[in-house]
Parts: structure tokens; C-alpha cells; sequence
């Protein structure tokens, strides 16, 4: 699975949840971030993932700006996961969801992490919800393009012809 993941740059979203991957399993995964910057989602939850394989997909994951989820509830992952994923979310400000639940992190480091996605929810909206009301707001019909358009089938209609414009 993850030499084809490191291959096929279509999967958006991967879900190995509960699938037994344990340390040596997860070695196989580190590279994926490196080299798949389509994918958004990853889910390794409920398996038995710790500090060990963890940090190096990490690290890798921190030079990918392109996810948005991770979840790893229920593994082993203990405080160096942890702050390798403070550094994950402060070069990634796409990541916006992370599940770390029922693992062994401490909780100012839970906290931190928290933070900084809540930042990063913060600057995705100041980035992408004003271009979604700037490109509604041009999109908006004028009253005076009504007026062109009625004049053009009134025009068109004497012809026989219909204009539509899109």
C-alpha cells in the first residue's frame, strides 16, 4: 500500500484505520509525504503506531503543505510525536485537523497543538472566505446587464434567433 501511495498522485484521502501497522509496517509510509502531494487526509488510527516510526513521516510531513487531516487516535505516539507535530503545524497552516486522542502525549503539548490548529482555521478563513464572497460579489448580475440582455432579445427576436448570454 505504501509503495503504491508513493506512486499514485490521485488519492485524496487514505484510511488504514485498525489495521494492525505496527512500527515496522508504518517505516514503509515515511516517505509519502515527501513525494505525494495530493493527498489530504490520512486516518492510522486504532492501530499501534509509536514515537519511533511516527517521527520520521512527521518530519517529512512538515516540509507538505498540502494536508489538511491526520488521525491518529489510539496509537502509542508519546511527546516527541507531539512536537514534531507542533513543527508539522507551524510550517503547514492547511492542516486544520488532527486527531490525537487515546495516545500518551502530554497535555501542554496537546494544548499547543490545539492552538495552532485553531490559528490555522483562523488564517484559512481570512484566506479563502473573502475570496469566495469576492468571486460571489463579481459574479453578481447588475441591474443594467438585464436591461442589455432584454434589449438584445427583443433585437433577436425579430430575427427569429435567440442569444443567450452566459
Amino acid at each position: 500500500m505504501a509503495e503504491a501511495l508513493i506512486h499514485n498522485n490521485s488519492i485524496r484521502k487514505v484510511d488504514l484505520s485498525d489495521n494492525k501497522i505496527d512500527d515496522e509496517g508504518f517505516y514503509a509510509y515515511e516517505k509519502i509525504p515527501l513525494v505525494n502531494y495530493c493527498l489530504e487526509k490520512f486516518n492510522i488510527s486504532k492501530n499501534t503506531i509509536s514515537d519511533d516510526s511516527a517521527k520520521n513521516f512527521l518530519k517529512n510531513l512538515a516540509k507538505n503543505t498540502v494536508f489538511k487531516g491526520l488521525n491518529f487516535f489510539d496509537n502509542q505516539l508519546k511527546n516527541e510525536a507531539g512536537s514534531q507535530i507542533i513543527e508539522v503545524l507551524r510550517n503547514n497552516k492547511n492542516l486544520t485537523k488532527i486527531n490525537l486522542k487515546f495516545n500518551r502525549i502530554q497535555l501542554r503539548i496537546l494544548e499547543e497543538i490545539n492552538r495552532l490548529i485553531k490559528y490555522n482555521i483562523e488564517q484559512y478563513k481570512l484566506k479563502f472566505i473573502p475570496n469566495i464572497q469576492r468571486q460571489i460579489s463579481s459574479n453578481r448580475v447588475e441591474p443594467a446587464f438585464f436591461v442589455q440582455a432584454n434589449e438584445k432579445i427583443q433585437e433577436t427576436n425579430i430575427n427569429k434567433k435567440f442569444v443567450y448570454n452566459c
